[in-house]
């Protein structure tokens, strides 16, 4: 009976050290398990960090962007209301170069006119001088002819006063011309060189 209970306790004890085995295999696993657990816990816990950091990133940049993409639509419309502008400015600068172009032409027509009154201006005087050569030849020549000479030769000085008066009036209107043609020249300059720098600029 002893041996019995002998043989038995050892039976159990062994029993008993197998259920401890299995029950520290099942412990060693379940804590393994819950290690492996609180790490991949850990790492879904940083990337999930990194990913809101990210988020973040990427929201303040779409802000950004968005504050850019409005100051690009601002200035824009700015440059094409400045391109209308320049525009509008370039369509009267056009019309008053043509304006300008016109007084130029008409002015060369005028000078054109006063150059040909001046030719004549000179071949009168010309001939009024082959007149008056002429005049002092039959003078020297003929004597007897002075009383005839001394009348044409009055007529001669009349002519030439005329044709002196015309010169000088001729003169004055050439100079008139001029001033006007060199004062259409200068504005015309002026409004080229302001028409270059408004289209130059940005």
């Amino acid at each position: 009976m002893n041996r019995f209970l002998q043989w038995f306790n050892v039976v159990g004890v062994c029993i008993l050290a197998a259920c401890c085995a299995f029950q520290w295999q099942v412990n060693r696993r379940l804590h393994l398990r819950q290690i492996e657990l609180e790490a991949a816990q850990l790492q879904q816990a940083k990337t999930l960090a990194d990913r809101d950091k990210t988020i973040q990133g990427d929201i303040a940049d779409m802000n950004e962007f968005r504050e850019r993409l409005a100051r690009s639509e601002a200035a824009l419309t700015e440059a094409q209301a400045a391109i209308k502008a320049d525009d509008a400015q370039r369509t009267q600068l056009t019309a008053r170069r043509d304006q300008l172009q016109s007084d130029v032409d008409a002015l060369k027509t005028s000078l054109d006119q006063w150059k040909s009154a001046v030719a004549a201006r000179d071949q009168a005087l010309q001939t009024a001088q082959d007149a008056a050569a002429k005049l002092v030849a039959d003078r020297n020549d003929a004597i007897a002819k002075f009383n005839d000479l001394a009348t044409r030769y009055n007529a001669t000085q009349e002519q030439l006063k005329q044709a002196a008066d015309q010169m000088r009036n001729l003169a004055a209107d050439r100079n008139g011309a001029v001033t006007k043609f060199n004062e259409l020249a200068e504005k015309y300059n002026a409004m080229v060189k302001e028409h270059d720098s408004a289209a130059t600029k940005p």
